[in-house]
């Protein structure tokens, strides 16, 4: 009598296996794409000197990862010397070889005069991949 090649007991474990595999699979992408956001941001990131973090806020599991972070900054100097540092840093970046905002992490910042007319504050607005969240 010959054996079947496929039993009903190996058809069951396959199919309980295959969510496993599945599931390292889209561990193994999320941790690439965290990596490659976490280079990117650091990087990219860059805190002006002297400046206090007034507040920071992150859309899923950590900060400068999947989904979106927004960092504000608040500094005693004007928003015109706060907007020339921060284009001379990014401005030596490129010169040094390094592309903004040319994988899946993009960061942009913005500066503006503080409410109470004295010093700016700071927005660093990071995303990457925010359509992997899943929440």
């Amino acid at each position: 009598m010959e054996r079947e090649p496929y039993s009903w007991r190996s058809c069951l474990v396959v199919i309980l296996l295959m969510p496993f595999g599945v599931l390292i699979l889209g561990l193994v992408f999320y941790t690439a794409v965290h990596f490659t956001c976490r280079y990117d941001f650091n990087t990219w990131v860059i805190d002006y000197p002297n400046a206090e973090v007034v507040e920071e806020d992150y859309s899923w599991l950590m900060p400068y990862s999947v989904g979106e972070t927004v960092r504000v900054l608040y500094t005693p100097d004007r928003a015109a010397t706060v907007r020339s540092w921060y284009n001379s840093q990014y401005r030596q970046l490129e010169i040094d070889g390094y592309t903004r905002n040319n994988s899946a992490a993009r960061v942009s910042w913005r500066v503006v005069d503080a409410q109470d007319g004295e010093g700016s504050l700071i927005y660093i607005f990071c995303s990457c991949a925010s359509r992997m969240a899943l929440w």
